[in-house]
């Protein structure tokens, strides 16, 4: 057991050190985001961790200043170049505002540093089901799952249209939601995977890493949905080597 600044105890965690993880969540947010929508700086409200990935842990927080509104924020584990990482966040929470189907991306709020020098990612919290979990206990037909592929393709075409690469494709960075259209996916943790590595994090120009990244999308893509539609990727996408192509398949 640990004490915390504050007084409370914790069990501690190598990732969060001496302070529990409420006080680390309220330091990230008294920390500057880099977001022109939403200002963290004051109510945020602790609700506990939701998961712990090998870049980083993720807590579930409310934010109350502005507007009532549910927010992940994830502690990065390793170390950034914090302006570098920060200000690529900022230009992927732009660029994702723009996309035409906005619903299907989880919008990235803003990014920082706590005072102990630890960068975080504040995003919007997603409520759903991780997409292989979804597909298994709902038994639906083969159409529905090739529905679901189709449209999860099509989101990542998106993405590399506009030359971002998601970096980090597997099934519970894919949650299906209920939305205007009934249950689709959306993609969380966008390029952040990809900005921490910084080698293909491109933002508006192909910069020589983007290719590379494109590709290990599509690889994670294929194996993301033969898990769910079981069968071995290539009896279901053979030789196709793009997003796109891979959406047109599924709305033949």
């Amino acid at each position: 057991m640990t004490f915390c600044e504050c007084g409370a105890s914790f069990t501690a965690q190598r990732e969060i050190g001496r302070l529990c993880p409420a006080c680390l969540f309220k330091l990230a947010l008294d920390s500057s985001a880099s977001s022109d929508e939403f200002d963290p700086a004051h109510d945020v409200q602790l609700i506990g961790p939701l998961g712990k990935g090998p870049r980083g842990v993720v807590y579930l927080g409310l934010s109350t200043r502005k507007y009532r509104a549910l927010v992940t924020l994830k502690l990065l584990h390793r170390a950034v170049e914090a302006d570098r990482f920060c200000d690529r966040i900022s230009e992927l929470a732009h660029q994702l505002r723009g996309m035409p189907a906005a619903e299907g991306f989880q919008s990235l709020i803003g990014a920082g540093v706590t005072s102990e020098q630890q960068v975080y990612v504040v995003a919007r919290y997603v409520p759903g089901v991780a997409i292989t979990d979804f597909v298994l206990s709902q038994r639906g037909s083969a159409l529905d799952r090739a529905r679901l592929a189709g449209e999860l393709c099509a989101l990542v075409e998106a993405l590399h249209e506009r030359n971002i690469v998601h970096g980090s494709i597997k099934s519970r960075n894919v949650l299906v939601t209920e939305g205007r259209n009934g249950a689709g996916p959306v993609l969380l943790d966008i390029g952040v995977a990809a900005a921490i590595e910084g080698d293909h994090a491109s933002g508006r120009r192909p910069t020589p890493g983007l290719a590379d990244g494109i590709t290990r999308d599509v690889l994670a893509l294929k194996g993301l949905i033969s898990d769910f539609l079981d069968q071995p990727p290539t009896a279901v996408l053979g030789e196709v080597r793009s997003a796109g192509a891979m959406a047109r398949l599924f709305r033949r």
